[in-house]
């Protein structure tokens, strides 16, 4: 079976021009020259220790999570995959006040019979 087919035709969005954190163009470019040196250690049959996936991984705010992507980043060309996005939760409609309560509803009023009690009766 061939996977390509489930693939949203849309998935792909790209942003030529976006604003990053200096923080996080340093961080990434940081871990890209770590994967560049264990690829080239590697390659010379020496240990080195690639990253960690969860080191490549940063949260943009409002948008999801997302992955630098070694294989295209340059240091001119950051290159993140949006991992998960974050659900919208300023879109959603608020529930009324009732539903809020823990039966989803208006609460109804219990009765109380009036009991006697101590007092003088007659």
């Amino acid at each position: 079976d061939d996977f390509t087919k489930d693939i949203n035709e849309n998935s792909l969005e790209t942003l030529e021009i976006a604003v990053v954190e200096s923080s996080v163009a340093l961080d990434a470019l940081a871990q890209l020259a770590k994967i560049r040196a264990a690829d080239k250690a590697a390659e010379e049959g020496e240990d080195c220790e690639r990253p960690y996936h969860a080191e490549l991984s940063y949260q943009f705010e409002r948008s999801g999570y997302f992955a630098l992507d070694p294989a295209t980043t340059g240091a001119d060309n950051l290159v993140f995959n949006r991992v998960v996005t974050l659900r919208d939760a300023w879109g959603a409609p608020k529930p009324k006040a009732a539903q809020r309560n823990r039966g989803g509803g208006k609460q109804p009023k219990q009765q109380q019979k009036k009991q006697g009690g101590g007092g003088a009766g007659v």
